[in-house]
């Protein structure tokens, strides 16, 4: 994943300029600007019939790390690939964190934290206000306020895949246990799949994380136990009555935090244990995809806000997240800002990020975002109609990096397909209604602001072809769905 992928499209690399602050904590505010190789791309926005493609563009892609301090920012930092280290990225104007509370709309203590497929950040406010939903782009502005509405939710946590958001519902509806699926370009609701348990769970059940085939959520203090349920949009219903394939994991006292998990399907969890009848004792968990505990970690008191960098410690541990490009486990707490353990949870300290402003590190998410090589590419890519009829692709998928091009919009520049392609400009999606026909999208951007990808002058053409009696044209011949990282 960390090796650009070969194109023949690919002509020249641009170096560019990006802010960052070295030697960074939560709240210090040095700058220094380093040159290095950009990249910015996040992970995907689609419907309900997706196809997925392998890429085909070669680009620069990182790692960045969110994490929302309850406090009121929002911090990012980028991941450094072959170290794991962290280190904070500033705003447009070169100023610390990345959205800070009082950016034209105060945060109010952020908690939920999701990323779509077009690379969109969704920040959920939860206390003093309404809670709701708040959408920024990968730069840090500020682009949907009140997103989905200030329903009755908690917004303490949510997660996004393939254009739906992800929630659970905290017993809201009708008194069920269920997990609710919105449209993220309209907010309306699409369904809800009930939780298979028979215990009613708190309504502050924290912890909930999607991957690319299942939801995790956490019961904070009934049951402690974590449930397991698919994504497949098909299971869900008004009335919340279906269950799907569900796998529930009792793990022991708690009360549970933050739940991730990785490429392989481990999960990786947040728990309160009860010592002395005190929860005191915060721990890291691995458990296998089938529930098996696999590893353990401990920090059995709270020694404070560290404000030194190199020191281990993450008593009040909430969110975490997993990098498969490092390897490594990043978990938001109230010690430091920011502790990092390889996959058998041993704590790397040298890595952990300190809190001298005693913040109070809560959603976390990590982003894959990249920048094609050649800033002026144009391509064009073939679908077969026989295998596309109904289906949504989007656009970004169709570019081939491996993750979206977030820094800027695509839009549509010309349509002859008299009707086969439909564009969606909401998500940046297309679907085929069709055998014949091509449209053109562009992505222009001018590098301005906290852009890291420089000038992009980017086109696709999409073209649709009837493939049922002879072998569709090159470059490319779409239609059969390939593994994609997601």
């Amino acid at each position: 994943m960390n090796t650009p992928y070969n194109s023949p499209f690919k002509y020249f690399s641009n170096m560019l300029t990006q802010n960052h602050i070295t030697n960074i904590n939560c709240n210090i505010k040095e700058k220094i600007i380093t040159r290095r190789w950009l990249v910015l791309l996040l992970v995907i926005v689609n419907s309900l019939l997706i196809q997925n493609i392998g890429f085909s563009q070669s680009c620069e892609c990182t790692d960045y790390l969110y994490v929302n301090d309850q406090n009121g920012p929002v911090h990012k930092f980028e991941i450094n690939t072959a170290t794991g280290a962290l280190t904070e990225v500033t705003d447009a104007s070169g100023n610390l964190p990345f959205i800070p509370d009082t950016d034209g709309f105060p945060l109010w203590t952020p908690h939920g934290l999701a990323i779509d497929n077009n690379g969109s950040i969704y920040i959920g406010r939860h206390f003093g206000g309404d809670n709701e939903i708040q959408q920024y782009n990968c730069a840090g502005e500020l682009t949907g306020e009140d997103f989905l509405g200030a329903v009755n939710q908690q917004r303490l946590n949510f997660g996004s895949y393939n254009g739906i958001l992800y929630e659970p519902d905290n017993g809201i509806f009708s008194g069920q246990q269920t997990v609710a699926a919105y449209d993220l370009c309209d907010g309306s609701l699409i369904g809800r799949m009930q939780i298979n348990t028979s215990a009613t769970l708190n309504t502050s059940t924290w912890g909930f994380h999607v991957d690319d085939t299942y939801w995790y959520v956490m019961d904070y203090a009934t049951t402690n136990c974590v449930h397991r349920g698919l994504l497949d949009i098909s299971l869900y219903n008004a009335t919340g009555t279906n269950t799907g394939s569900q796998m529930t994991v009792c793990a022991g006292d708690g009360p549970h935090m933050g739940i991730t998990s990785d490429a392989a399907g481990n999960m990786y969890i947040v728990a309160k244990q009860d010592r002395d009848g005190q929860l005191n004792d915060f721990e890291i968990r691995k458990y296998s995809p089938t529930g098996a505990l696999l590893a353990t970690a401990a920090d059995p008191s709270n020694g404070g806000n560290i404000s030194t960098p190199g020191q281990a410690g993450f008593w009040g541990a909430r969110g975490l997240d997993f990098s498969e490009k490092s390897g490594y486990l990043y978990v938001g707490n109230f010690e430091n800002c920011v502790t990092v353990f390889d996959s058998d949870l041993n704590q790397l300290s040298t890595l952990n990020v300190p809190n001298p402003g005693a913040g109070n590190a809560k959603g976390v998410r990590i982003a894959t975002e990249c920048c094609p090589d050649n800033p002026n590419l144009s391509i064009t890519e073939n679908i077969c109609a026989a295998d596309a009829t109904g289906t949504t692709y989007f656009i970004n998928d169709l570019f081939g990096c491996e993750a979206p091009v977030c820094e800027g919009i695509w839009t549509e520049d010309s349509n002859t397909s008299g009707g086969s392609i439909a564009y969606n400009s909401c998500n940046q999606s297309i679907t085929v209604d069709g055998n014949s026909g091509c449209a053109v999208y562009v992505l222009i951007s001018n590098g301005s602001g906290n852009k890291n990808c420089g000038v992009l002058d980017l086109s696709i053409n999409i073209c649709i072809e009837d493939c049922t009696s002879t072998p569709c044209t090159t470059p490319n011949c779409l239609g059969i769905s390939t593994t994609r990282n997601n």
